[in-house]
């Protein structure tokens, strides 16, 4: 829909454009406003937070805090439901669990010594606690929860910095995680569904999008290169701008699903950066590679550049007005 409001801009349709734009606006608040019922729906929440634009990095909103509070619902409810331990999809204890327990007893000392002295006798026990306690919170926001418990012991996290300090690298990161762990959690569930992989080969699934993207491209070749086969041009090169997206946002369910994805990941390395779509092409770089990283000083590293990367593209495309490098 962006990729339409942008043709339509940039074709002085000012009409069009402003109708595109106030459905973007509605469709992004039945996003923050409606209440996540699963896994799958907390995430697609996160990532509205996450946006550079509509979200958190961009400064608070009256609708940011109760966001947080329906994503947090969502997977508590889940937990609840599916998974009362804090056990992971491969049977592993999620170690946000242990970090959270941690934490909770350094609080604990930390108010019993507020409570019982003062002065310097009170500093001289309290800084190392301090200390401790901010290391904790380090490793708990550089962790990928692997459970649905460890992702509410990461949101709640979350929310304790958000209320205290500006948006930062540091809220960034925990959301990377959250979103990484929350959908890797919801690819697995979705694998164990009975009937799903049927279901999404009988739907076409990527594959289909697939077919349609490679229909796209067809259609462009032998255009006139007059002004109205040019216009066409660009109608059609943002829909499959559109189409790619969708095919390298989603979580791959079948063979023929993963098999769309790479086929979609090596139509980018060959044709080079597509800049209008480089936030969902680090995004996938980020769940396969980045989060599978086992040092977290270089995963956080890694994400670091990654945002980079993103941010370096929206800018040239907002200083040459969308047009993609040559």
């Amino acid at each position: 829909m962006l990729a339409r409001a942008k043709y339509q801009s940039e074709a002085g349709d000012d009409g069009a454009w402003t109708a595109t734009m106030n459905e973007v606006f509605r469709l992004d608040q039945v996003i923050t406003t409606t209440p996540a019922l699963t896994v799958a729906g907390a995430a697609v929440k996160l990532r509205r937070l996450l946006d550079p634009e509509p979200g958190l990095a961009n400064g608070h909103k009256d609708t940011d805090a109760p966001c947080l509070r329906q994503i947090l619902a969502a997977i508590e409810q889940e937990a609840g439901q599916a998974q009362p331990a804090p056990v992971s999809v491969t049977g592993g204890t999620d170690p946000l669990i242990a970090l959270a327990d941690e934490k909770a007893a350094v609080e604990a000392k930390l108010k019993a010594i507020d409570d019982a002295l003062s002065g310097a006798e009170r500093e001289a026990i309290e800084n190392p606690l301090l200390d401790q306690l901010v290391a904790i919170e380090d490793r708990l926001a550089s962790a990928v929860p692997i459970s649905l418990s460890g992702a509410i012991v990461q949101i709640t996290r979350l929310r304790e910095y958000a209320r205290d300090f500006e948006w930062s690298d540091y809220a960034e990161g925990i959301v990377d995680n959250l979103i990484g762990g929350i959908e890797r959690l919801g690819e697995t569930a979705a694998s164990e569904l009975p009937g799903a992989p049927a279901a999404m080969a009988e739907s076409g699934g990527l594959y289909a999008l697939l077919l349609s993207w490679l229909a796209l491209r067809e259609s462009c070749q032998g255009r006139s290169s007059d002004e109205e086969g040019d216009k066409e041009v660009a109608r059609i090169t943002g829909e499959m701008r559109a189409v790619e997206r969708a095919i390298l946002g989603a979580s791959p369910v079948t063979e023929s699903d993963w098999r769309a994805m790479v086929a979609m990941v090596v139509i980018r390395a060959r044709e080079g950066h597509c800049y209008a779509n480089v936030g969902v092409i680090e995004n996938l770089y980020r769940r396969l590679v980045i989060d599978r990283m086992t040092d977290p000083v270089g995963r956080s590293r890694e994400r670091g550049y990654s945002r980079r990367r993103v941010a370096d593209a929206r800018a040239h495309l907002a200083e040459h007005h969308g047009e993609e490098p040559q």
